[in-house]
């Protein structure tokens, strides 16, 4: 009877981890799928869940009813039981969840809860490593039962320290990305804002009607801004390479990149008509360094379809026209 009950928690054991690589594989499979066939894979995976939790069940009553109605060993294979079962359940879910590149706020709620979960489910290890050896200490418990839980209760507390460690990386991981994305889109926006104040201001002012000091001015602030505008477009390429370019996010670097071309072209009709032949030198000294980023860029970005800077101030380098 004893070789029946070592064989049976000894096929638990080993299929143990062949069921959490089928967990993990499949989460995977769904999420590139789409309905029905997703829905499908989704219900065969947790048909096979349901039946392993009832084979365990079975198998750990059974060995219940023969450990001859010792409650505290009982009690102990129960807790081990759900603990063990939580830990693989949390280890899937951690996987499925992080999604690295892509990461959203929503992926960084459910970590954090299930972070929070594990604090609680701490008390139930705790228990297991308090009360387990001097339950498995027994006279009661014979040599091989001690063994087989004393195997299962160290399984435990290294699948704990794992899924802690995986854990805490994927919310480090999430909260990293989503900082990155949150910077991207700040220093994007604040660029473009200052793209179009700038080139509404250039569309009031007639030809001609920048001075010497307002031309030297602006072109201070379009190379600075160029700077930007470069280092935003690598990044997208990067990203877009990666293919972790979210659709929102290029259609405002393709808008982005039209609004400063535009503001180019009014850059250079406001200049058309200089009012000295030492401004027409200056502006066209200055036009020479704020054209629009190379082509090989541009190219690049539309056909795929770093640090940070100081945020882009209004455009202040002339007074309001009067």
């Amino acid at each position: 009877m004893e070789t029946v009950e070592a064989e049976l928690e000894e096929g638990l054991i080993s299929h143990q981890p062949i069921l959490s690589s089928l967990n993990q594989t499949g989460e995977r499979i769904i999420g590139q799928l789409s309905a029905p066939d997703s829905s499908l894979l989704e219900e065969k995976l947790e048909g096979l869940n349901h039946r392993w939790r009832s084979v365990h069940r079975e198998v750990r009553e059974r060995q219940r009813r023969l450990a001859g109605g010792d409650p505290a060993l009982a009690e102990l294979a129960r807790r081990s039981d759900e603990l063990a079962l939580w830990l693989e359940q949390a280890e899937c879910a951690a996987r499925s969840l992080s999604v690295v590149g892509m990461a959203t706020d929503k992926n960084l709620k459910e970590l954090k809860a299930l972070a929070e979960e594990m604090d609680a489910q701490n008390e139930r290890l705790i228990w297991l490593n308090k009360n387990g050896p001097h339950i498995l200490a027994s006279k009661s418990v014979s040599l091989q039962e001690r063994d087989q839980h004393m195997t299962r209760l160290r399984a435990i507390n290294m699948n704990w320290s794992n899924v802690t460690r995986d854990l805490l990386d994927k919310v480090g991981e999430v909260e990293a990305c989503l900082q990155g994305q949150g910077q991207f889109q700040d220093r994007m926006n604040r660029l473009t804002d200052w793209v179009v104040l700038t080139h509404q201001s250039l569309c009031m002012r007639t030809p001609g009607s920048l001075s010497p000091s307002e031309h030297q001015v602006l072109e201070m602030s379009l190379r600075e801004r160029k700077r930007d505008l470069e280092e935003l477009l690598s990044r997208s390429i990067e990203l877009q390479r990666q293919q972790l370019l979210l659709p929102q996010e290029k259609i405002k670097v393709e808008q982005l990149a039209a609004d400063w071309k535009a503001l180019d072209v009014a850059v250079k009709e406001v200049a058309q008509h200089p009012v000295s032949s030492w401004t027409h030198q200056v502006a066209q000294q200055q036009l020479s360094v704020s054209a629009v980023p190379s082509a090989v860029q541009m190219a690049s970005l539309m056909s795929g379809r770093t640090s940070g800077t100081t945020p882009p101030a209004a455009p202040t380098w002339w007074p309001p026209p009067t």
